[in-house]
């Protein structure tokens, strides 16, 4: 029998119905109002933990251009507290004619507020150096980072 595009559509009305009732599921929306004061907090567990830069300055630079969060200087005078885990990991492969080894870094991110409940968690992800061709991997995994928020946080 020959399929035409009339026995795809009973398929594609299911994905589409399925996709539009299971998206508030797993969309992850958060109501913050614009000019609340955030302090930035960065963590390490790596092995490799003296070799993580400081990406503060990259995330608040990041932050301060997008204009939605002011940025607090202490932890008293924040609303919100943004955790952010970085740790680096050593990736390696070996070919025929030589052996590569570089090192990638996996970011998390999680905001808080004052009483140390959760309001939004940015899902792991994994920027490597080879990606930013020689520059420091931190501005690049700080852009992602703001963009996520910026989907995330409305």
């Amino acid at each position: 029998m020959l399929y035409t595009k009339s026995h795809y559509l009973p398929l594609w009305c299911l994905y589409a119905a399925l996709s539009f009732f299971a998206f508030p599921i797993y969309a992850q929306s958060v109501e913050i109002p614009r000019g609340t004061s955030l302090y930035i907090v960065q963590h390490s567990d790596s092995q490799l933990k003296d070799s993580v830069p400081d990406l503060r300055e990259a995330l608040k630079e990041g932050l301060e251009d997008w204009g939605y969060f002011t940025i607090a200087t202490s932890p008293e005078e924040a609303e919100l507290t943004l955790d952010v885990y970085v740790d680096y990991v050593k990736e390696g492969m070996m070919t025929s004619f030589s052996v590569f080894n570089r090192r990638a870094a996996v970011v998390e991110a999680v905001l808080h507020d004052a009483s140390k409940q959760e309001r939004w968690r940015c899902e792991p992800f994994q920027v490597g150096e080879k990606g930013m061709i020689g520059y420091n991997f931190g501005k690049a995994a700080m852009k992602t980072l703001v963009k996520r928020m910026k989907k995330a946080i409305n």
